[in-house]
């Protein structure tokens, strides 16, 4: 059994979202500078995959896998809930159609808002599941 097969997908998957940078634990991509107005505010999407079990499917020896992706999808605060809600969106339709790679992500679930210093963000919990032979 390999966690790795779905952190591909779902990394393909998310290769595709264009709203704003995306990144990983461990990566070389650090969140952007704030900006100055008239340029459109900053944002950035932190992902991080949680696995909440694996199981014995059937006795040929499949198996199941379950988990969570969890995004926090961050802009500047003085752009507001909109922008932050609009890429919530951007990456609500994008889970929902996104199947594939044995992975299956079953319905969204959008989260409340959180607060820093000069960041605002709203946090996106997408649950799956993927069928091993």
């Amino acid at each position: 059994m390999s966690y790795g097969s779905e952190r591909a997908a779902i990394g393909t998957l998310l290769a595709t979202f264009t709203g704003a940078p995306v990144l990983w634990p461990g990566s070389q991509l650090e969140p952007p500078q704030p900006t100055s107005p008239p340029a459109l505010p900053a944002a950035f999407v932190n992902v991080e995959v949680e696995y909440s079990g694996a199981e014995l499917a059937d006795f040929a020896g499949g198996s199941r896998i379950d988990g969570e992706v969890v995004l926090e999808v961050w802009s500047e605060r003085r752009a507001g809930d909109d922008r932050v809600r609009d890429l919530v969106d951007s990456l609500v339709a994008l889970f929902k159609a996104g199947d594939g790679s044995g992975v299956q992500f079953l319905a969204p679930r959008p989260g409340g808002a959180s607060v820093s210093d000069v960041w605002y963000g709203r946090g996106l919990r997408v649950p799956f599941v993927r069928w091993e032979a």
